[in-house]
Order: C-alpha cells, then structure tokens, then sequence
C-alpha cells in the first residue's frame, strides 16, 4: 500500500474529513487532497506532523 493511501485509510477510520485531520498544520486542503491522491509528494516531515497531531504513532502508521 502506498503512504497516500494509508493516510487516506487512517483518515477515514478516524471519521475525519480532509481539513479536520490537517488541522492546526500549515497543510492547505487543496495540498493535502492532492496527498492523498498522489498528486503531491508527501514530505516526511508533514506526514510526521499530520499523525503527531492526531495522536498516531509512526510505527502504527507503518
């Protein structure tokens, strides 16, 4: 499974939408929409800041 659809999946289980799991980040929705259909590249340093910020491990990601 690629990382943009395993934060897709980790979202949905979450019952989040797009900007409720970017909130309190400097992630745009349009940015992070892009993400998730991989459009964007994912830098690790706001894939760490998007699972800090809900509470996700990176091990539980993985």
């Amino acid at each position: 499974m690629k990382i943009s659809e395993a934060l897709r999946k980790e979202r949905k289980s979450l019952g989040l939408t797009q900007g409720q799991m970017i909130k309190e980040s400097k992630i745009s929705v349009t940015h992070y929409s892009k993400m998730e259909n991989g459009q964007n590249r994912i830098f690790i340093d706001d894939l760490i800041l998007i699972l800090q910020l809900r509470g996700i491990s990176i091990t539980q990601f993985f």
